[in-house]
């Protein structure tokens, strides 16, 4: 099918994007010895398949960093980023990317910790993993029946979580989204099918403009929320292309788009009239957080945008219509319409 692609959740992480800001702060204090040119970007990356926590991109003035560093210690993000920005100095005044004479000169200058080094950072990384292996099972057993056991648990994960900088999981993974679509041009059955998705699932759905790129169909949820959305939304497409298929073998002067518009906009109607006021009232205040949360993390707020549409052929219109009633809604019968699928395959 056509509107099969890969499709990847992601976690956007409060914890990843504090500490960017953190270290843009830290070499803009740094401007004064990196000199004029134009100061490097940074991003977090998964550098787990490679035995790099972070490297300086000469070709595109960017420093890469190991995303687990940015919920590890402090002072060992900071060592590995002034470590790479060391790099982009000097490559910026004498054009090498060596661990010579001149890039030990500019790790002094810079404030590079004494005695620095990969590996070093590297083990303590690994120290790191495994307290935070034992917090979890501290925390585990904090619900022990024994009063005195839970209450000495809880103390000792409070105690490691703060000296090792560790947050518990559910604090992180606040917000995951996924795209299901790049298009330059949405259609309009395509933003009503987004809309639908967003009524059975609770994901909030966005159109992202991007410039020079093709614009993305993402939703933004919790996991199990992004899980379902990504299920629905294949779903539904699926069944639209069989309608398709049908109503062609039926009919002359067939009009795919005006079919396609009135199969959305009848499954769509379908969905709102048989939703109570309840499930209703639940879903809004479930997109309503999750809106919140993404404006907090992506510094930034939604235009929301009316779409209207003009109907080419008024038969398949109408014929599309008719053929939503036709189409199972899948659904567990919770009362916000989340359903967990485990591990969605992806095609």
């Amino acid at each position: 099918m056509g509107y099969h692609q890969h499709v990847e959740i992601r976690l956007i992480s409060e914890t990843t994007i504090g500490a960017i800001s953190k270290l843009q702060a830290l070499m803009k204090s740094k401007k004064d010895l990196l000199g004029t040119k134009e100061l490097p970007k940074i991003i977090f990356a998964d550098l787990s398949d490679t035995s790099k926590l972070g490297y300086y991109d000469s070709k595109q003035n960017l420093i890469v960093i190991d995303e687990r560093i940015a919920k590890g210690c402090e002072c060992e993000l900071e060592a590995v980023f002034l470590h790479e920005l060391s790099h982009f100095k000097n490559w910026s005044e004498n054009s090498l990317l060596d661990h010579g004479p001149e890039f030990r000169r500019c790790c002094t200058l810079l404030g590079v910790p004494e005695g620095f080094d990969k590996a070093k950072i590297k083990r303590s990384e690994e120290r790191r993993k495994a307290v935070s292996d034992k917090v979890e099972k501290l925390i585990a057993l904090s619900s022990s029946p024994f009063e005195a056991e839970a209450i000495s648990a809880l103390k000792k994960a409070q105690q490691l979580m703060l000296e090792y900088n560790i947050a518990p999981k559910e604090e992180e993974d606040k917000l995951h989204a996924v795209s299901v679509m790049k298009k330059n041009r949405f259609f309009y059955h395509e933003k009503l099918l987004m809309q639908t998705v967003q009524m059975l699932s609770g994901v909030m759905s966005v159109i992202e403009k991007k410039r020079n790129e093709k614009n993305e169909a993402v939703f933004y949820g919790n996991l199990e929320q992004v899980e379902f959305s990504m299920y629905l939304w294949e779903y539904l497409m699926e069944e639209m292309e069989k309608c398709v298929k049908e109503e062609k073998k039926k009919r002359t002067g067939f009009d795919k788009g005006s079919f396609c518009d009135g199969l959305a906009n009848g499954l769509l109607s379908r969905i709102r009239e048989n939703t109570s006021k309840e499930v209703e009232k639940a879903l809004t205040s479930t997109v309503e957080g999750t809106r919140i949360i993404y404006n907090h993390l992506m510094n930034t707020r939604l235009h929301y945008r009316r779409f209207s549409y003009g109907i080419k052929d008024l038969g398949s219109y109408n014929s599309g219509k008719n053929a939503a009633g036709s189409i199972t809604i899948p659904t567990n019968g919770h009362k916000t319409g989340y359903k967990r699928i485990g591990s969605q395959k992806k095609t």
